[in-house]
């Protein structure tokens, strides 16, 4: 089984993640997107974002293409999961390409384009839950800086 926990930087994914994984009485893995350590395409991106890869950033679709090959890097332990009893909650997946995407060209077309890239295309699970956090733009900029300095 999967759970994706989506939400902007500093919406508190990555507390909701390990409180979950403390709470439950069950083996649970966590698995985190981007993964910079583990993925050549998620260090690229990083790289992009850092301002070293050109102008690869200016293309919401190839910065969501990066994204995506990081997870497609991770489809074996995906489909593991989804396939199994055991439980994986991820930190980001394929709802905040699609959203940071949309933000970046304020066009929501592109969502659809990401779901078509990273589930039907690369052949992605699709996660069993999606926990959507809303909060507060500014509440998520002031934990994203702290969590910075």
């Amino acid at each position: 089984m999967i759970i994706a926990i989506e939400g902007i930087d500093g919406a508190g994914k990555n507390t909701l993640v390990h409180k979950l994984r403390d709470a439950l009485d069950i083996p649970v893995e966590v698995l985190s997107f981007p993964r910079y350590a583990d993925s050549i395409h998620a260090q690229l991106a990083q790289e992009a974002l850092y301002g070293r890869m050109g102008d690869l950033t200016s293309s919401a679709y190839a910065m969501a293409t990066l994204f995506a090959l990081d997870r497609h890097g991770a489809k074996s332990q995906l489909e593991a999961a989804a396939e199994s009893s055991s439980l994986l909650i991820l930190d980001r997946y394929a709802a905040s390409n699609a959203a940071y995407s949309a933000a970046r060209l304020g066009d929501d077309a592109v969502m659809d384009w990401v779901y078509e890239l990273e589930f039907d295309r690369l052949g992605l699970p699709k996660p069993s839950l999606q926990v959507y956090l809303s909060t507060p733009v500014e509440v998520a900029a002031q934990r994203a800086s702290s969590r910075e300095a």
